[in-house]
């Protein structure tokens, strides 16, 4: 098998990749474009991390979670 064809008709080339013909295409330059922040729309930040919850102890404790009375004294 060839690895470089050209087909006539399309006036394409195709190269040989594995078991396949891909086309060799070769797109045009672009000038670089300034969208600004906007055009980009505001980007994805990830929010901060929040401390995880900690077990309260001591007097904080009864102060934080009262218990309920149940007229045992």
């Amino acid at each position: 098998m060839e690895k470089r064809i050209y087909d006539k008709k399309t006036g394409i080339h195709y190269e040989l990749q594995g078991d396949y013909y891909l086309p060799c295409l070769k797109l045009p330059e672009q000038p670089k474009v300034e969208i600004g922040i906007w055009g980009a729309g505001l980007r994805w930040r990830p929010l901060p991390q929040a401390e995880a919850p900690t077990e309260p102890t001591g007097e904080t404790a009864n102060e934080q979670y009262p218990q309920p009375c149940n007229g045992n004294r």
